[in-house]
């Protein structure tokens, strides 16, 4: 009796682990080398990576923006695999395929090689359509201008007021900017500097 608990424990483990990865769009932070892209598991063997077309000029050129690739699941440890050789040079696919990705928890995988951590894109569901400042360790989100397909700006936003409000406060001759992105700002700010942050902080 006690094994066959045991036995049906395990298959409820396993099934919940895979609905956890399953349906889940994941990304990393940006990366200045590569474009922005989404991992998808579809079921227990096979996963897609999207790279969205940027601008129009990338859609004329009719670049491929899906890839499927093969993946195992061992302890958690997930391995990827192509699937298409055409594809194998595809920097993120080369990445992807190198990679010795854990999964830390439904939100979560992370490369053992390079670092890089993909998480669950609703985390940070705007982050795209806003500029993060952190101003003397203060955190603040000014939305971004609006963009046409072609890289023209349709429309844009004033600052808000409490922004505004610490940034007059500065002295622009007593203060350093910086600015962070990728792994530095992940590491330390999370999911708040996953799209990168500017900081400003004064002597």
């Amino acid at each position: 009796m006690k094994n066959i608990s045991l036995f049906l424990l395990l298959i409820v483990m396993f099934f919940t682990a895979t609905a956890q990865k399953s349906g889940i769009e994941y990304r990393t932070w940006t990366e200045r080398d590569f474009p922005v892209h989404f991992l998808q598991f579809i079921d227990n063997d096979d996963c897609m990576v999207s790279m969205p077309y940027r601008n129009h000029g990338e859609a004329m050129m009719g670049r491929k923006t899906q890839f499927e690739l093969k993946y195992s699941n061992n302890a958690d440890t997930i391995t990827f695999f192509i699937k298409d050789e055409k594809d194998a040079e595809i920097p993120i696919i080369k990445r992807l395929v190198k990679g010795k990705y854990v999964i830390k928890d439904k939100n979560n995988i992370s490369d053992l090689n390079s670092g890089t951590v993909y998480f669950n894109r609703k985390k940070v569901p705007s982050f795209d359509r806003f500029t993060v400042y952190i101003v003397n360790g203060k955190v603040f989100r000014q939305k971004n201008a609006k963009q046409d397909y072609y890289g023209l700006v349709k429309r844009t936003y004033i600052q808000r007021p409490r922004f505004r409000k610490e940034i007059e406060k500065l002295d622009p001759e007593n203060c350093d900017i910086r600015i962070l992105d990728g792994k530095e700002a992940f590491g330390k700010y999370g999911f708040i500097g996953a799209n990168g942050v500017i900081e400003i902080v004064s002597h």
